[in-house]
């Protein structure tokens, strides 16, 4: 069985900040691997249960949103109708969101703002075969309101055996370290999470909202997760949630 590391979101961020600063990974390069992972699983979910290649990508301001938005290119790339929606503070977005940006930009994308649920914007969901939520991260450190929370309840309302939702890395909503729902959460069919799990995924009641959890290696050297006191997690069987790893279910 291979090693399955759990982490908190504070030594997630400090392997992040590692991998990027010490061993000069491009924090672009870990984005578009993360991106890649997220593409492949849906488009097996869609594929292998034969519904529409019509996708929807929520995003936000942050390196989550910047994960969607890199996904949305590789998606038109693979021929997918896709429509990728940005909510939040455009001014405020990071530097490898906007990059990501420009690059869907380039083959003829658009990153859409969204301010409110339009007739428009329910409709192409409603003809979507899988939705990815790229909004929120593990770090979510506030209760989802506003158009974040309108945008969550309509993910939850699409979502049926013609639709699968998609979370990168976490589902929006869900507290990385408690699972805890952050006022409202998207509950993915499924959850592709980078490099390690993490607490949140797999303690009720965030486990029953991330699902099957596909844990996937972006790039970060394996010797950095000791540094930084990420240690190999028990496996601990019979619990609710599933792994598209090796067990159903671990316990750090």
């Amino acid at each position: 069985m291979k090693p399955f590391y759990i982490a908190t979101t504070t030594q997630m961020k400090e392997l992040d900040r590692r991998a990027i600063e010490e061993r000069g990974i491009p924090s672009l390069e870990l984005m578009e691997n993360a991106a890649t992972h997220v593409v492949e699983k849906a488009c097996e979910l869609v594929e292998k249960n034969k519904l529409e290649k019509r996708v929807a990508i929520f995003c936000s301001q942050g390196n989550n949103g910047g994960d969607g938005v890199a996904a949305a290119r590789l998606l038109r790339s693979r021929g997918y109708e896709v429509r990728c929606f940005l909510s939040g503070n455009r001014e405020k977005m990071t530097g490898d969101c906007r990059a990501n940006e420009e690059r869907l930009v380039a083959v003829g994308g658009a990153l859409e703002d969204l301010t409110e649920i339009t007739d428009d914007v329910r409709a192409w969901v409603d003809g979507c075969g899988c939705i990815i939520d790229a909004l929120f991260g593990f770090g979510l450190a506030r209760d989802l309101m506003g158009i974040f929370a309108d945008i969550v309840e309509m993910i939850n309302e699409r979502r049926n055996e013609n639709c699968m939702v998609v979370s990168c890395d976490f589902p929006s909503g869900v507290n990385g370290d408690t699972g805890e729902i952050m006022g409202c959460a998207v509950k993915a069919d499924l959850t592709v999470t980078f490099s390690c799990g993490k607490p949140g995924l797999f303690t009720p009641p965030g486990a029953m909202y991330s699902r099957k959890v596909d844990i996937v290696d972006i790039g970060i050297p394996a010797d950095l997760y000791a540094e930084v006191g990420i240690k190999p997690a028990k496996p601990l069987v019979g619990q609710a949630g599933e792994f598209g790893s090796d067990a159903e279910f671990y316990k750090g």
